[in-house]
């Protein structure tokens, strides 16, 4: 297979991951020339007022709210996951999706939250994007080469683990 072939087989995989609900109507997206992310989201009404404040919250705002109980860790990854795949199909911005597996995690939090009454760390539910020469296991770390695509990590990396410890 050519690498054209790869690159149109991952963004396609990709397009399949994000939710049909937060799918750009085909009528709504802008022109080539105006696919401003933030402006888009401003002026569309693609996401909730709870989303849209959630997703503009400083990290320690963010952390705040989750621990005082104001939000759970699955509103925020919702709001988050949300977002990104909004910004995806303006942009293709996403090396990998895995919206599902943030959700699983954010229910894991939330579960020991109610249960504890307290957050596991500082980034407890506060969602964070990784670039790809990370690795997180179950996922591809292509390091943006096609040639890397398809094996997938069995492993994570040490910053990764660092940010699963602090509460990711």
């Amino acid at each position: 297979m050519g690498w054209e072939e790869s690159v149109d087989k991952k963004r396609k995989a990709l397009a399949t991951l994000i939710p049909e609900q937060w799918r750009i109507p085909t009528n709504q997206l802008p022109t080539e020339s105006t696919r401003s992310v933030i402006s888009f989201i401003e002026k569309s009404s693609l996401l909730t007022t709870e989303e849209l404040t959630i997703t503009e919250l400083t990290v320690q705002e963010l952390a705040q709210q989750i621990a005082s109980g104001k939000y759970t860790a699955v509103q925020v990854c919702q709001a988050y996951c949300h977002r990104a795949a909004i910004a995806h199909q303006l942009v293709n911005c996403l090396v990998e999706i895995s919206f599902d597996s943030a959700l699983e995690q954010a229910k894991e939090l939330d579960e020991y939250f109610r249960k504890y009454g307290r957050t596991i760390g500082l980034l407890h539910g506060v969602p964070v994007s990784l670039k790809d020469q990370f690795r997180v296991k179950g996922l591809e770390s292509s390091i943006g080469y096609v040639g890397w695509l398809g094996p997938v990590d069995e492993e994570e990396s040490i910053l990764t683990e660092c940010l699963r410890k602090a509460g990711k």
